[in-house]
């Protein structure tokens, strides 16, 4: 990727230093603009697990409110994991995969992919990248978003 740690590094500091009624709103905002993509858009058609990866997070805190929000979403077990291409600023946050998101997804296939901030900070062909990694992970009825 040619996304600096560095700027990367300034944006999770950002995030981390947010209060948690800040982060609790964003949490409201996500399960809003998700539930009207997955409302329209998922058709799961796989056993009764639902598997999400979510690419990127600015702040520990988000992976355990992604899950929540799939998990209220859904209405289903889910199975989630949070790509990040640096993990050291999710320590003590689970279900963690340490990828270039820009490089083919492992263990694929998923139901949903989510990525809500990660493409501003990248280039256009790693934008493209990302985009065609995620439709190609994809279960046949899966949603990318």
């Amino acid at each position: 990727m040619a996304l600096s740690l560095e700027v990367l590094s300034a944006h999770y500091r950002e995030y981390a230093s947010q209060p948690d009624s800040w982060v609790q709103n964003m949490e409201a905002t996500k399960e809003s603009i998700f539930g009207r993509v997955i409302s329209r858009t998922f058709q799961p058609t796989s056993g009764a697990e639902i598997k999400v990866v979510v690419l990127g997070a600015s702040d520990k805190r988000y992976v355990d409110i992604h899950q929540r929000i799939f998990d209220r979403l859904v209405g289903r077990p889910v199975k989630m994991c949070t790509f990040d291409i640096d993990i050291e600023h999710l320590r003590g946050a689970g279900r963690l995969t340490q990828h270039d998101v820009t490089k083919q997804f492992p263990d694929p296939p998923y139901d949903i992919v989510v990525s809500h901030a990660l493409m501003k900070f990248l280039t256009h062909d790693e934008q493209v990248a990302v985009i065609r990694n995620s439709v190609e992970a994809l279960r046949p009825g899966g949603v990318a978003m």
